[in-house]
């Protein structure tokens, strides 16, 4: 799954994504009903967009 994908299942969950500050926000109290499946992780992604060291994870839709 994509970024993008998983953001716009997030959205339709009710929370907000501001792309400029990598960043999720909901108003209130927010029960989510997410379908994903945590497969692992890959510590080769090398830098994130702060520079500090990233961890790729991957997970299925269920």
């Amino acid at each position: 799954m994509t970024g993008k994908k998983a953001i716009a299942q997030l959205q339709k969950q009710g929370l907000n994504y501001n792309q400029k500050k990598h960043l999720l926000s909901c108003q209130g109290k927010q029960e989510l009903d997410l379908n994903y499946c945590y497969l692992g992780a890959s510590d080769t992604a090398g830098k994130n967009y702060t520079g500090q060291a990233a961890i790729d994870s991957y997970y299925r839709t269920l």
